[in-house]
């Protein structure tokens, strides 16, 4: 049975690498590594220095060569620029923040497409922020009155989006201002690789490890299970110092993680988590062996323990480069522990199991040679099993820590060797847990009705567990739980706010009220959403889409909504409703202009999308209320581009649809037909300070516009049936000039 898990973890671990390392396969026509460029480097920092090549700018730089797929160092220390103290060991001497200036010219022709292109920064640090081409485009400076720092911002993988706009076809200039304390030596490019460009869908799913998030689920479950087993069984204290060693190693490798970074800001805290957590794991280790073996811990563990502890108390109070020659101490004592442990815990029990076996051969089995039962015993037996483990995991830590303190690289084989080290030592305490079991068989029939039991509990309270889950885990998102006749049951703060309602008239509502509208097609969301709403019921799939909400004071957010159905023999079917509001971009207070064009199908929430992003920077220049029904408009000229245009729907086919109450399945079925299925819908829009114009054109036949205008200025509404989106264009564009078949529009409003 053993064996069987062995393979099974096995084929599970391999499969799981394999998905990671999917995830890097192929890069863009974005790429572009960084270290492959001269990296330039000087003490303080001026705005001109965002703008000017370093080569030409006249002032005194350090370069600091390409280096490619090797990485490079730039951390203050490596530079070699005066006035920059070289780190002392133990030294509690302060200084003056130094500003630095680092400079990468790089040669980039711009590829096509619609690739959202960013950037990854293996390290950086302490405070600091980001230009390119003279345009600042992320900031983390965190400074009080004094000019000190804050807040500290020595991070590992920073990594964002990119406007391509900013990026220029041939020469360009990525420049970092930072903010550094000399004394700290993790500051700057403290680790060798990689910097690059690339697109941002590849920088994400390269920094999305599933194998790293994987195994801190692993060691979280595991850590806790054996913890909760020693609260049961106080006797078998080894379950104690392996939930330990586990639970320590998922700290450790969390507080690695970019993560953590959303929840704890100031590096300078994080590296002291990281920090006590990695002191804890080799005593728990060395002291979970030696329960599981002789179910006592001898004197030298219990020293190094202690040894650890004191270290872990000095990291809490003494400064950030404190804390790294601190780890260096760690570093070389653990050295040696790590070889004790290994030699003394694992080999030596090998080898004593390897000559107990030698020494039971049969008769039967006296022809089997020493290297075959070297080879039984090192795949067969849990401590072989442990060896295996405790090799890679040997190996894996001698590197980390050799790379810690020589090359820099970062690449943390030890989460890899951990990995394995555990498989092991899961496998000696399943060999223990199949005595236990063999011991405590009579307990299973008992068991077997307490199971059944908890299945039966389990199904009526599968309700409760969804409805109550998202409600009280400190998220902001709104959470609603429905009815399918969409009248709430319950909803947190945030739902109940997005409503514009309260708590005691949410039985009373309807989220379709809350659905923002506007306009001839103000319905159209509506519509949308009762079609996707149906899905959901038919299907059981969850669903997501875009929706916009009007708020208690009539603003209106756009929310990106999700809804799960949950299935209960006790409360029938209900809605998991969670809406996130879509915060407005962070860039905007930086727009200056823009000119894009698309060519969409005729796809009803493509419409909805590309009224929303061609309208997105109009609030940088006028009123969001302005904004909003600019948008509302000119949506209902895109959505008359796809029904009366590309679908040719005429107004008596709609009027007919709509009376029927099927209007958006109709649309749905001239979709599919093969006339009308490639048409597409062509839409210029043009942005500057002085003026907003957008040209929307069609494949369809086109229409009498004259006898539409006309109408609209003679208010003869008998003519306007369908036909209110041209009015409120009027209304709100400064020039509305068609073409003369009718199948494309181009409107312009002047801004102050």
């Amino acid at each position: 049975m053993i064996i069987s898990m062995k393979r099974q973890l096995l084929i599970t671990a391999m499969f799981t690498f394999f998905i990671q390392t999917s995830l890097f396969a192929g890069d863009s026509s974005w790429y572009l590594d960084l270290n492959s460029y001269p990296l330039y480097a000087k003490s303080g920092f001026t705005i001109s220095d965002t703008q000017i090549h370093p080569g030409i700018s006249g002032e005194e730089w350090t370069v600091i060569p390409p280096a490619q797929k090797r990485g490079r160092l730039a951390r203050p220390v490596d530079l070699n620029i005066p006035g920059i103290p070289v780190p002392r060991f133990f030294s509690f001497q302060k200084h003056d923040l130094v500003d630095l200036t680092y400079s990468i010219p790089f040669t980039l022709n711009i590829p096509g497409g619609i690739d959202v292109p960013g950037v990854h920064l293996a390290s950086l640090g302490d405070n600091w922020e980001i230009y390119l081409n003279g345009i600042p485009v992320y900031s983390e400076m965190d400074l009080d009155r004094d000019g000190g720092i804050k807040v500290h911002h020595a991070r590992r993988d920073v990594y964002f989006p990119l406007d391509r706009a900013l990026f220029k076809n041939g020469e360009n200039l990525l420049v970092i201002h930072l903010i550094v304390d000399p004394g700290f030596e993790s500051t700057g490019f403290h680790l060798a690789y990689p910097y690059y460009f690339d697109s941002f869908v590849n920088i994400s799913k390269a920094n999305t490890s599933l194998l790293t998030f994987a195994l801190l689920i692993l060691y979280l479950f595991m850590g806790i299970y054996h913890i909760f087993l020693y609260f049961s069984e106080r006797n078998y204290r080894y379950n104690l110092f392996y939930g330990l060693f586990s639970t320590d190693l998922f700290l450790y490798l969390f507080m690695r993680t970019n993560i953590v970074y959303n929840l704890i800001p100031d590096t300078s805290i994080v590296l002291k988590i990281e920090l006590i957590s990695l002191f804890g794991i080799l005593p728990a280790v060395s002291a979970f062996l030696q329960l599981v073996q002789n179910r006592s811990v001898n004197k030298l563990t219990r020293y190094y323990s202690l040894f650890n502890l004191f270290l872990a108390i000095a990291v809490i109070f003494t400064p950030a480069n404190i804390n790294l020659d601190i780890l260096r101490i760690w570093q070389i004592v653990s050295l040696a522990m790590i070889l004790y442990i290994f030699i003394y815990l694992i080999l030596w029990q090998f080898v004593s199991v390897f000559r107990r076996r030698l020494n039971r051969r049969d008769t039967g089995q006296k022809g089997m040679n020493r290297f075959r039962v070297f080879l039984q015993t090192l795949s067969k037996t849990a401590i072989g099993n442990l060896l295996i483990g405790g090799i890679i995991l040997v190996s894996t830590a001698v590197y980390d820590i050799l790379d810690s303190m020589f090359f820099q690289r970062d690449l943390v084989l030890t989460n890899y060797g951990f990995l394995v080290f555990t498989l092991g030592s899961a496998f000696i305490l399943a060999n223990r847990f199949a005595f236990m079991n063999k011991q405590t068989a009579r307990l299973n029939q008992s068991l077997e009705k307490k199971i059944q039991e908890v299945e039966q509990a389990s199904e009526m309270s599968k309700v409760s567990e969804k409805k109550y889950r998202s409600f009280f885990e400190g998220h902001s998102d709104a959470v609603l739980l429905l009815n399918t006749d969409l009248t709430i049951l319950d909803g947190n703060k945030a739902g109940i706010k997005l409503l514009g309602t309260s708590k005691k008239e949410l039985s009373r509502f309807n989220l379709l009220q809350a659905l923002a509208t506007g306009g001839e097609n103000g319905d159209h969301a509506g519509n949308l959403f009762k079609l996707k709403f149906r899905e959901l019921l038919r299907t059981g799939k969850a669903v997501e889409l875009k929706l916009r909400f009007s708020g208690k004071m009539g603003e209106t957010h756009a929310v990106l909504v999700r809804m799960e159905l949950i299935k209960s023999l006790s409360a029938g079917s209900q809605i998991l409703f969670r809406g996130v509001i879509l915060q407005q971009d962070a860039l905007l207070n930086y727009f200056v202009g823009e000119k894009v064009q698309y060519r969409i199908s005729n796809s009803f929430p493509l419409t909805e999308e590309i009224s929303r992003r061609i309208t997105a920077n109009l609030s940088r220049y006028m009123d969001r209320g302005e904004a909003e029904v600019l948008y509302i408009g000119l949506r209902e000229i895109i959505i008359n581009a796809v029904e009366h245009g590309n679908l040719h729907i005429s107004f008596d086919e709609k009027t007919r649809a709509q009376a029927q109450g099927h209007y958006i399945e109709f649309l749905m079925e001239r979709q599919k037909q093969k006339e009308y299925r490639s048409k597409k819908v062509k839409i210029d829009a043009l942005i500057t300070p002085e003026k907003v114009e957008y040209r929307i054109c069609d494949e369809g036949p086109g229409f009498d516009h004259r006898k539409f205008l006309n109408a609209a200025l003679s208010s003869k509404n008998e003519t306007l049936a369908h036909g209110r989106g041209i009015v409120m264009t009027l209304q709100l564009f400064d020039s509305v000039s068609y073409n003369d078949k009718g199948n494309e529009v181009t409107l312009m409003k002047r801004l102050k």
